[in-house]
C-alpha cells in the first residue's frame, strides 16, 4: 500500500477522522490572510533562500494552504500532496531529488514546468497530537535542503502549532462573548416586560429595611 494514502483499516479511518476534527476544530480552515502568519512564510522563504514556502493543512479530500509565499497556490488535490507521508508517519520529510525519489514515483510536480525537485516539511500537530498539516519548503533546485535544516525548521513549527492554539482560542473567547451578550439582551427584554406587566396591573414591588 502507498504510505501516502490513509485508508483500509478500521484503525487507520478511525484516526484519519480524528486528525480531521481535531483539524476542524481549530476555525481556521478557509479563514481569509492573517499577517502572523505570512510573516512565518516569508521569514522561512527568506531564512531558506527557497522558491516556495507554506503553512499547509491537509483536509479530508484537499490540501489547503493557510499561508504561502506564492499567492497562487492556495489548494492541491489530496492525491498529489508530499505532505500525505509526513500525516502518515508524523515525521519531517526531506527530498533532495523528487524526480529520482522511489517514494514518489512519476510524481506531476517533479515533471510540470515550474515544478519541484528539492522539498522539506515538518509536521504540525494540533492540541490533541494529531498531525494536522505541515510548515514546508520547496524549490526547483536539487539537494537544496540538508538535515540542519530539518532542525532549523522543526523550531518554527513549534512557533506555528502555538499561532495556531492561540487562533482557537480566540474564536473560543469570541464565541463566549457572544453567548453573555446574548443572555443579557434576553434578561434586559424580560426586566423591561415584567415592567410593563406591573404598569399595566397598577402593581409594584417592594423591600423592607429592618434597619
Amino acid at each position: 500500500m502507498d504510505e501516502g494514502h490513509f485508508a483500509t483499516t478500521p484503525a487507520v479511518a478511525v484516526s484519519e477522522n480524528r486528525r480531521v476534527a481535531e483539524l476542524h476544530a481549530l476555525g481556521i480552515l478557509d479563514t481569509a490572510p492573517q499577517a502572523i502568519f505570512d510573516s512565518i512564510t516569508a521569514l522561512c522563504s527568506a531564512s531558506f533562500a527557497c522558491k516556495l514556502a507554506g503553512i499547509a493543512l491537509l483536509d479530508a479530500d484537499r490540501q489547503w494552504f493557510l499561508s504561502t509565499s506564492d499567492p497562487l497556490i492556495l489548494e492541491v488535490p489530496h492525491e498529489l500532496a508530499l505532505r500525505n507521508h509526513i500525516i502518515a508517519s508524523g515525521q519531517p520529510l526531506l527530498v533532495t531529488d523528487l524526480a529520482a525519489d522511489p517514494r514518489f514515483p512519476d510524481h506531476p510536480m517533479a515533471r510540470s514546468q515550474n515544478g519541484i525537485a528539492s522539498y522539506l516539511g515538518q509536521p504540525l500537530k494540533g492540541p490533541g497530537g494529531h498531525c494536522i498539516g505541515t510548515l514546508c519548503l520547496a524549490d526547483p533546485q536539487r539537494a537544496k535542503f540538508t538535515d540542519a535544516h530539518v532542525t532549523q525548521l522543526g523550531k518554527l513549527a513549534l512557533v506555528v502549532e502555538q499561532l495556531l492554539l492561540m487562533h482557537r482560542s480566540h474564536l473560543a473567547i469570541s464565541e463566549l462573548n457572544s453567548e453573555l451578550e446574548g443572555r443579557s439582551r434576553e434578561l434586559s427584554n424580560s426586566n423591561r416586560i415584567f415592567e410593563q406587566a406591573e404598569r399595566t396591573a397598577n402593581i409594584g414591588s417592594w423591600h423592607l429595611d429592618l434597619v
